[in-house]
């Protein structure tokens, strides 16, 4: 992406199943899976779907080791509800009509919110796609915003990020304003800033340290801490180019090294290198006490992948020149990345977005941290994260003409043998 004077990232309307992103190769497979795989006889490969997984379970100094091998269960998704996406504007404005859609949340009751940047307003929509109600509108008072760039809970209190007025906007379920909280200005790129169910996950520019800012799920945000993050790699995730008049470039080594981390609905924070199945969970005051393992096949880095990853950067070169850029030739993963995201339901599930030889794939586990299943990531816009609740999933597609939708999905596991 190119930034310009000012270094604000283009955004990336490209849609796709998931984005290139990191890393190099696994470092881990264990003893469990190659056990469960001299059971590999064709009755219990028939039989695989349905089989439980029995994790290998260690303590070691207080901390909890789960180790979870072959084979996974393999849920399906199914879609119950499209929200948008009509393929063009009517002459008059209808509320399921977005131009960029920056997050969606869902309810206890199945109301589904959508924040989109080109309305000063959260959007809500009854569990089959219904049109319900507007909440806020444009203006700095109370329940009104500047700018609708997130949403997302805080306990039964909505919360809607609106950097514009330098605040957080709290609501209730359906939609009556109970106050705001201060929160920094923001600027930049829109979608760098997201709300989990754990709290705010600001993403500060190419090349700079993340940081999170825990939100405890009390209307108020009396207690907002801010949580360390495990160190960061000294190796590359991007090229930065800077070209002739002040314009500037990046652009993702695809698969490179990259820390993921997101805080946790309980508190605390879950990190995982994209390079190996191994997610770390601190508690609240930052102690590890849970890593969970996955046994998990990786794949290599195709000549596609690599050379479409640059495609812009020469693109660019024809246009502003060369430029000067760092690293000029960054070294080729050997291999896709492990770990794509991690992400949260809203009791506090782990779900892993793991890639796989076509796409992505989530795997869900429970409460516990025992693995329940894996499913297929459906078509997805990356610029809007996945949004898991009660065993269902919401996405934003793009279609044909680039207008966002929403997709609501029915994850099932295999039916019972």
């Amino acid at each position: 992406m190119i930034l310009h004077e000012i270094a604000e990232p283009r955004e990336n309307k490209a849609m796709a199943g998931r984005a290139i992103s990191s890393v190099q190769h696994v470092i881990a497979t264990w003893a469990v899976a190659a056990a469960l795989a001299l059971a590999g006889s064709a009755c219990a490969e028939e039989d695989a779907p349905s089989r439980a997984m029995v994790p290998v379970v260690d303590t070691v100094d207080g901390v909890v080791h789960i180790r979870h091998g072959a084979p996974v269960p393999e849920w399906t998704a199914t879609a119950f509800v499209r929200i948008g996406g009509t393929g063009g504007l009517s002459a008059d404005a209808r509320p399921d009509e977005f131009g960029r859609i920056r997050a969606v949340a869902v309810g206890a009751n199945g109301a589904i919110y959508v924040a989109d940047a080109q309305s000063t307003e959260i959007r809500m929509f009854a569990t089959d796609g219904t049109f319900v109600r507007a909440i806020g509108r444009e203006g700095r008072g109370p329940g009104e915003m500047a700018s609708a760039y997130g949403v997302g809970w805080v306990g039964d209190t909505l919360a809607t990020l609106d950097p514009g007025n330098a605040r957080v906007n709290l609501y209730t379920p359906d939609g009556a304003p109970v106050g705001h909280t201060p929160w920094a200005a923001y600027t930049g790129d829109a979608f760098s800033v997201r709300i989990h169910p754990g709290g705010f996950v600001p993403m500060p520019s190419p090349g700079t340290r993340a940081w999170l800012v825990g939100v405890p799920r009390v209307a108020g945000f009396t207690d907002t801490t801010f949580l360390d993050l495990p160190p960061e790699n000294d190796a590359p995730s991007f090229v930065r180019c800077t070209y002739q008049n002040g314009v500037l470039g990046f652009y993702p080594i695809p698969h490179a090294h990259k820390l993921h981390s997101v805080p946790r609905p309980t508190g605390g924070v879950a990190s995982a290198w994209s390079s190996a199945y191994e997610v770390d969970l601190t508690d609240p005051s930052g102690r590890l006490d849970h890593v969970v393992y996955l046994s998990a096949p990786t794949y290599p880095l195709t000549d596609r992948e690599w050379n479409a990853a640059f495609a812009e950067r020469a693109e660019n070169a024809t246009r502003y020149g060369p430029g000067d850029c760092t690293p000029n030739s960054p070294d080729r993963p050997e291999t896709r990345a492990l770990i794509h995201g991690l992400h949260f339901d809203h009791v506090g599930r782990l779900i892993v977005e793991r890639n796989t030889a076509e796409a992505t794939a989530y795997d869900l586990f429970d409460v516990d941290r025992t693995l329940r299943g894996t499913v297929p990531a459906p078509p997805h816009w990356e610029g809007v994260p996945p949004y898991f609740r009660d065993d269902r999933l919401y996405v934003v597609e793009l279609d044909s003409l680039d207008v966002p939708r929403v997709v609501g999905y029915r994850l099932e596991p295999p039916p019972a043998r």
